[in-house]
C-alpha cells in the first residue's frame, strides 16, 4: 500500500465521516495521522488537539487542516 492515505480513500472513501480516528487505529496499526488530517473531520482534529497540546508542531499541523 502506498500510505495512509490512499488505504482509507480505497476503504472508506465516501464514509470517512463517519469513522473515527480511534476505529481505523485500530484497523490499521500504521495508521499515519499526518497524512490524513486534512480528511479527518472536526470533531476527531479537535480531539487530536488535545492529544498534542504539547507539542506545537503537530497542534500547527492540526490547524493548518483547518
Amino acid at each position: 500500500m502506498a500510505g495512509t492515505r490512499d488505504w482509507l480513500q480505497k476503504n472508506f472513501y465516501k464514509f470517512i465521516a463517519h469513522v473515527s480516528y480511534i476505529d481505523l487505529l485500530q484497523l490499521n496499526k500504521n495508521l499515519s495521522v499526518h497524512e490524513i488530517l486534512e480528511l479527518l473531520n472536526t470533531p476527531e482534529l479537535s480531539g487530536l488537539a488535545v492529544k498534542a497540546l504539547n507539542n506545537t508542531s503537530h497542534i500547527k499541523m492540526i490547524i493548518d487542516a483547518l
